[in-house]
């Protein structure tokens, strides 16, 4: 090899690495000052960067994403539109921040159609069917979005926030069965935030969706689908919280305070639930993922030793007795969690 062409070789070397080296210092320090909330010191930061490489699809979403927390949409998008579609994972966090951008500039039917585009590209993941039905709730579409947020669930079962809102999309379609299915799942995801302690209540508005209170007498007041393989449990838990209502209306007339335990009620109740999906015949369940995903987890669960762990942890949030109970039990709450990685 000629020697001019090897010591030109050997120097370029160093100049690169240290180019390479200055790009991922800048993010880093880009990244701070963003998490920090000085977005437009982030963003001058980054800009320093693109000097480095302009087609860096790694600083061209940081600055998006920085521009998206200053409300700046469009600007957000313009930076979003220059990551090469070969840098596949910046591409695709740019994918869903750019159809957020549109949604919050108030197109979203534009951005329903460039989250339909892009998965017909091939751009999959769960994160875009999330933002998709999202926006896709918000203009009122349920059916859609109910289709997407179990797309989004497909490519990630463990994604707590599509748990969640299918939960409250279920139980706006005045669906009882399918919203505690639902949330009972998002509760062992997350069961000590505040969403827990919004989705718990959530829970209990739709174990009493078919009671009503007049003074102090309670009714059921049901219309059941013959169709629908639900029909039964949702009698079934229309009468859990009927007769949890009565025994609160009790009247003794004598001055006797009864105590009540709601974490055993809430066990019982949950037991209850889970094992009512044996009536259902095998014929009547379908293959979708009511059926396919959380009854038989459910199922299982009510089988096992662990249904009592369950409950404690998915309520911690709720019941202080809860909390107590999971630190003096450990070595219950290890087993569970070494059952869980056998039904995997």
């Amino acid at each position: 090899m000629n020697q001019k062409l090897v010591l030109f070789f050997l120097c370029s070397l160093p100049l690169f690495s240290f180019g390479q080296n200055t790009i991922d210092s800048l993010v880093s320090e880009g990244i701070s000052l963003h998490d920090k909330g000085e977005y437009e010191k982030a963003i001058a930061t980054y800009e320093k960067a693109l000097l480095l490489d302009s087609l860096s699809g790694t600083v061209n979403y940081e600055i998006a994403l920085s521009y998206m927390s200053l409300k700046e949409y469009e600007k957000a998008i313009i930076y979003v539109e220059k990551i090469p579609e070969s840098d596949s994972r910046d591409m695709l966090q740019g994918i869903v921040l750019k159809g957020s951008a549109l949604d919050m500039l108030g197109r979203s039917e534009e951005s329903i159609s460039f989250f339909e585009e892009m998965i017909e590209k091939g751009f999959e993941d769960y994160l875009l069917y999330y933002n998709l039905a999202i926006t896709q709730l918000k203009l009122g579409k349920q059916e859609d979005s109910e289709m997407n947020l179990i797309n989004a669930l497909s490519f990630n079962i463990n994604h707590a926030s599509s748990h969640l809102i299918l939960a409250r999309l279920q139980s706006d379609k005045r669906n009882p069965v399918q919203a505690l299915l639902a949330t009972y799942y998002f509760l062992f995801l997350e069961p000590n935030t505040q969403r827990a302690i919004e989705a718990f209540q959530l829970m209990e508005e739709n174990y009493g969706r078919n009671v009503e209170k007049d003074g102090k007498e309670s009714t059921i007041k049901y219309s059941p689908d013959e169709e629908s393989p639900f029909s039964p449990i949702e009698l079934q838990i229309s009468l859990l919280s009927l007769s949890s209502q009565l025994l609160d209306d009790v009247d003794l007339g004598v001055d006797i305070v009864i105590e009540k335990d709601e974490k055993k009620e809430f066990l019982n109740k949950t037991g209850s639930f889970f094992d009512a999906f044996k009536t259902v015949k095998k014929k009547k369940r379908e293959e979708d993922i009511w059926w396919t995903f959380y009854v038989p987890f459910y199922e299982s669960l009510a089988k096992s030793d662990h249904l009592e762990t369950f409950c404690n942890y998915i309520s911690m949030s709720v019941y202080e007795g809860s909390a107590n109970w999971l630190e003096e039990n450990e070595s219950k709450l290890d087993e569970f969690s070494q059952w869980l990685q056998e039904e995997e």
